[in-house]
């Protein structure tokens, strides 16, 4: 019975930790942008702390990717530079990278910071 729950157990734990990722979405509201599984909001990152959002994936980040399959988070990435906070890289897998990372820089309040470089540290 002990082997058979040394077995189950870490792939239900598995299995689980993959619903809930493969559950996560992505929403604007009047203020920030909410990282929630299903209507509870699990993080916040208010759209005036943003100094940047690209397409693309940078390493170092606090990680929301509704993804763990390498092709998927090269590909579909966006990564947020913020402003403050411990990890001012934030990374998330929106469904529509390209068409996200076009709202956040229309949001009223989006003001990017000057470096139009392309660098970011």
């Amino acid at each position: 019975m002990d082997n058979l729950l040394m077995v189950v157990f870490p792939i239900a734990a598995v299995a689980g930790t993959l619903v809930v990722i493969a559950k996560l979405h992505y929403e604007l509201d009047d203020a920030a942008l909410l990282v929630k599984l299903g209507r509870t909001s699990l993080r916040r990152i208010a759209i005036d702390d943003m100094a940047d959002i690209r397409k693309g994936y940078a390493h170092v980040t606090e990680s929301w990717a509704a993804s763990i399959y390498p092709p998927r988070l090269l590909r579909d990435s966006v990564t947020i530079y913020r402003r403050s906070g411990l990890f001012r890289r934030f990374l998330i897998t929106p469904l529509d990278p390209d068409g996200f990372v076009r709202e956040v820089r229309a949001h009223q309040l989006y003001r990017p910071d000057s470096d139009s470089t392309g660098s970011r540290a």
